[in-house]
């Protein structure tokens, strides 16, 4: 679905499922927005409107980044595409893989598919460059993601 901001910019085009997330967020703003003509408000306006739009608990579920999950669930890969590698709680017992990096990380927005190589495993070389061995054997043992699995769930 794409979602165009007061301007008629893309705001949101990217197919990540995760964006899902948000789709209450986006229809609460987009249904404040609706109706205004754009094109009759300066750029002034154009800034007012929005504001007035966008609600503080809007600001604060778009700064979070990510919806809150419960301290005993986490993400069942399927495909990989809609699942944080660092952020999601997505490896038994582990809410964040941060925790357990072992350099810094310039891209804490990679999937969870971006962790695979081109035949499909998980590419091990790269998740030894960050991670310690125990956390990459607990990631191995699991099977990887492919595009022919469902999508991520929470669960």
């Amino acid at each position: 679905m794409l979602w165009e901001d007061i301007w008629g910019r893309a705001m949101i085009n990217n197919n990540r499922k995760g964006k899902e997330n948000f789709k209450t967020v986006i229809d609460r703003v987009h249904s404040k927005l609706k109706g205004w003509k754009s094109n009759f408000l300066s750029l002034a306006g154009r800034i007012t409107l929005a504001q007035s739009a966008i609600s503080p608990s809007v600001n604060f579920e778009m700064q979070n980044g990510r919806p809150e999950y419960k301290r005993d669930t986490f993400c069942q890969i399927g495909d990989g595409l809609s699942t944080n590698f660092w952020r999601d709680p997505w490896v038994e017992d582990i809410n964040s893989l941060l925790e357990f990096a072992t350099q810094s990380i310039s891209d804490t927005e990679s999937a969870v598919w971006e962790w695979t190589n081109d035949k499909g495993k998980w590419d091990t070389s790269k998740l030894k460059e960050y991670l310690p061995e125990d956390i990459v054997a607990k990631i191995t043992a699991s099977p990887p993601p492919s595009l022919y699995q469902d999508e991520d769930k929470i669960g």
